[in-house]
């Protein structure tokens, strides 16, 4: 169940990784989602579990900073 539970996080924050530069606000939240589903998994475990951990510190780093980073800005015209 803990293994099982334990790939979603990393499928889902491997694809909104992605688009982390065009929608970063969908991207920080998949990634605070990505952290509750490894908070779950590290429960499930029983607080033992050192790669649960780092993965929900991880994903709460790259969600706060997802949301804090500021959005460029493309001008249309160049020349």
């Amino acid at each position: 169940m803990g293994a099982t539970l334990g790939f979603i996080p990393v499928i889902l924050g491997f694809v909104a990784s992605f688009f982390g530069k065009s929608k970063p606000t969908f991207c920080g939240i998949s990634m605070l989602i990505c952290a509750a589903i490894s908070l779950i998994t590290v429960i499930l475990t029983a607080f033992t579990s050192l790669f649960g951990w780092a993965a929900l510190i991880l994903f709460l780093i790259a969600g706060i900073i997802a949301f804090v980073q500021k959005k460029e800005e493309i001008p249309l015209n160049q020349y």
